[in-house]
């Protein structure tokens, strides 16, 4: 019974890994292959092949490969990819690069765990964190508003009275911050979001979060106000109203210089080092064709084991009642008696022993006659 329900256990256990083998007979995870997307490089396990641009196909499981170059992709649940940390956004996952968002998303079902490593040309995949796209994507922007600044506010300072000129200098400083504004306030919001979301999730928050959504929320009101006062310095009339639509102008330049000089305390976003995933096992397991064998031979010895046992405990029973039975013996060698020199019953030695019988009498020099 013992050995009959052994055999049903294996054969169970087989049958669930030949259906296991069955089932994914399509997702061969001892292939790899290294695929470029684009600027994308992706290595996947499985027979991953190009579809279109941006598409790859395994079977009936499509992989979409997006990079981003907008940043305004931030947020969602913690997620991996190719052993780096990123974010998951409904059916994707999204790592944040110096290129853009990369976005990796499947369907009909995830197969995100396929990429065992990915990287990007000519940039480095960053650490997730609040207000990531807003400094990544504040120095372009800010150095484009810097360029117009330097040019206009120099003959701007010089002028004591409005004029045409002016005003023409003063309409285009208020559409470069405006420019700067619409570009950096959805990055702006988005951070402030992640930073409630974050302090709220945890009661003390994170020094990093805080000054991400601050620094972020401070930009964006110094832009405001800044455009502000170059609207309404290019509408002065009078040399009154223009000094002091200039002394609003200063002002919130300061206030634009110390938003700029808040988000740069940040520092350079952190560069992620990836995390090596463990290497697939060569060989890939056992075949179909191994498993079936390996169950055949379980479910023989599962049918053949009673009978045999019933023979053998039937031979012994008879054994036991026929005495004596027939047991092949080892034959034993008799050991050879030790030699009794020394011993209590050996015949005497020396001048005066009696000798032995069919001895030769010893002769002695030393003998004397009588």
């Amino acid at each position: 019974m013992l050995l009959r329900g052994v055999g049903v256990f294996a054969a169970v256990a087989l049958l669930g890994a030949v259906a296991g083998q069955v089932a994914t007979a399509g997702d061969d995870s001892t292939v790899e292959r290294t695929v470029q997307v684009g600027a994308t490089t992706l290595r996947l396990t499985g027979d991953w092949r190009m579809v279109d641009a941006t598409t790859l196909a395994n079977g009936p499981a499509r992989m979409h490969v997006v990079l981003d170059p907008s940043l305004r992709a931030e947020g969602g649940s913690p997620a991996r990819l190719g052993g780096y940390r990123g974010w998951s956004s409904g059916s994707g996952t999204v790592l944040p690069t110096t290129r853009g968002m990369l976005r990796v998303s499947c369907d009909p079902r995830p197969c995100q765990r396929a990429v065992r490593s990915v990287s990007v040309t000519g940039a480095a995949i960053l650490a997730p964190a609040p207000g990531l796209a807003l400094r990544l994507r504040a120095p372009a922007v800010l150095a484009t508003l810097d360029a117009t600044r330097a040019s206009a506010r120099t003959a701007l300072a010089h002028a004591a009275a409005p004029s045409p000129a002016t005003r023409e200098l003063a309409h285009r400083l208020a559409v470069a911050h405006r420019t700067a504004l619409e570009a950096l306030r959805p990055l702006a919001n988005v951070a402030g979001a992640a930073s409630a979301s974050a302090a709220g999730a945890s009661t003390a928050g994170t020094a990093d979060t805080a000054a991400a959504g601050t620094a972020g929320g401070g930009l964006v009101t110094a832009l405001e106000r800044s455009e502000g006062a170059y609207d309404q310095l290019a509408g002065a009339t009078s040399a009154r109203a223009f000094n002091a639509a200039r002394d609003e102008v200063v002002a919130t330049d300061r206030a634009v210089e110390a938003a700029v000089a808040g988000l740069a305390r940040g520092g350079a976003p952190a560069v992620q080092a990836p995390r090596v995933p463990a290497a697939a096992p060569a060989g890939g397991g056992a075949s179909l064709l191994t498993l079936l064998l390996v169950l055949a031979t379980a479910l023989l010895v599962s049918a053949l084991a009673p009978a045999s046992l019933r023979r053998l405990r039937a031979r012994r029973t008879a054994c036991d009642i026929a005495k004596p039975c027939v047991v092949a013996r080892r034959q034993r060698t008799p050991i050879a008696p030790p030699p009794t020199y020394g011993r209590w019953n050996e015949a005497p030695r020396g001048p005066d022993a009696a000798p032995e019988d069919g001895a030769r009498t010893p002769t002695t020099a030393w003998s004397s006659t009588a």
